[in-house]
């Protein structure tokens, strides 16, 4: 009865069990992230304001209303008297007036023109910024997923290499009895099994801060007590090492560098003339003595149209600061860019050399292990003829965890290194729109 309530317990945890996919958790952190969904209205906002650019093109068409009462002050002022944009008018009167008035540009050097291309840029620009957050955010994921699969390998491993301990203490204990073994060898025993205790839940406790973290990231509800982690590898092969200038982060900077130039080239249109066409219908009222008559009166007056042309001769050098500024400022995104351009190949570097060892240390260790195992085998027929104690097979056995701990883990990081490159090499088209 008891061996069934454990096949029903051991069914049940299965059952309960979560299987969890890392590409499952990438893709609902593109779907669901919130610092990407960010990233998306960002760019939704520079494509309303490039609406906006656009309207520049059509002429602008306004409707003034004013209404008005004048107090003559001085009886003897007669007719109407203007000083500068100054109008005095003569008698009391209720004056209205309604004017529709059209300007359009004509021409400006292609400043407009300029303006919207540099608007286009920046709608690339932030199209290339939340890709590069989709994939530090993946990035993210990649991290503390491999740093679970790791803290779950050590956690069981250690639990195996616990019991195996337990076993060497029982047996110490009972040569201790029997005179053929030290105190202090058994008193070290138990000081390993406590060791190990401890290691189990700091591997449990990594592992629980890791499984929450890839929750928080992915936008998943994930339970640490249910969740298990599949095993990943990188399906895409690597054929060559990224290099920064094909990278998304160098893109951007190119669409900012491009984006700067256009706008040093609006920059210096500004300052060239304006040439504007304009026109202006009015009607008019006015009565002495009631305000509502002044409107009722109110006729078609008088029409104009013209053409403008405007130069800004001086601004109190503000054209050669601004000229400054802009200068200095695509120096700026120059000098980041070949500082990114260092750290990106010194970062691949690092992890292609870390991948070439992680190789090496895997073949040495798959050879360790088999000579492990077939020392273990021969200990276990030695003592079988009693050739051989129950410590060395015991110890031979722990050994044997403790390496393959080792090969899986290198083969964790080994697949992390790899995907790393991976999310290096990606284009935007393999980010989510």
């Amino acid at each position: 009865m008891r061996r069934i309530y454990s096949i029903v317990f051991f069914a049940l945890t299965v059952i309960q069990a979560q299987e969890v996919h890392y590409e499952t958790l990438l893709k609902s952190a593109s779907d669901n992230s919130y610092r990407l969904k960010l990233g998306a209205t960002d760019t939704r906002i520079e494509e309303a304001r490039l609406d906006v650019l656009y309207s520049n093109y059509y002429p602008s068409l306004s409707l003034g209303y004013n209404s008005e009462y004048n107090k003559l002050l001085n009886s003897q002022t007669n007719g109407s008297v203007t000083v500068g944009e100054t109008t005095i008018n003569s008698g009391n009167t209720y004056e209205d007036s309604l004017s529709f008035r059209l300007n359009y540009e004509l021409y400006h050097f292609g400043t407009t023109a300029k303006q919207i291309q540099m608007q286009h840029q920046e709608v690339k620009v932030k199209t290339y910024a939340r890709c590069s957050e989709e994939i530090k955010l993946h990035t993210e994921i990649l991290d503390q997923y491999s740093q679970a699969l790791q803290s779950w390998e050590e956690l069981h491993a250690k639990e195996s290499i616990r019991a195996l301990h337990k076993e060497l203490y029982s047996t110490k204990e009972r040569l201790f009895e029997a005179g053929r073994e030290s105190r202090t060898s058994v008193a070290d025993e138990a000081i390993e099994i406590i060791n190990l205790e401890r290691d189990i839940e700091r591997s449990r406790m990594r592992y629980d801060e890791s499984v929450i973290s890839l929750s928080r990231l992915s936008m998943l509800p994930l339970d640490p007590k249910n969740a298990q982690l599949l095993s990943f590898t990188v399906t895409t092969p690597i054929d060559k090492a990224p290099t920064f200038d094909e990278s998304i982060e160098a893109q951007s900077y190119r669409e900012k560098l491009t984006q700067k130039d256009s706008e040093i080239s609006a920059h210096l249109r500004s300052q060239l003339p304006v040439l504007s066409a304009y026109g202006n219908y009015y009607l008019y009222g006015a009565d002495n003595n009631q305000f509502i008559q002044a409107f009722n009166t109110m006729q078609p007056n008088s029409w104009n149209a013209g053409v403008s042309i405007r130069v800004d001769i001086f601004q109190g050098f503000k054209y050669n600061h601004e000229s400054q500024r802009l200068r200095l400022e695509k120096q700026r995104l120059l000098e980041e860019y070949e500082l990114r351009r260092n750290e990106f190949t010194k970062e691949v570097e690092t992890i292609t050399n870390r991948t070439d060892h992680l190789t090496l240390l895997q073949s040495q260790e798959k050879t360790l292990i088999a000579q492990t195992e077939d020392k273990g085998k021969r200990l276990i027929r030695l003592r079988a003829s009693g050739e051989s104690d129950a410590q060395s097979v015991i110890t031979t056995q722990i050994q044997s965890l403790e390496r393959q701990l080792n090969l899986k883990t290198q083969e964790i990081q080994h697949a992390h290194e790899q995907e790393a490159l991976r999310l290096k090499q990606r284009t935007i088209g393999e980010c989510k729109r």
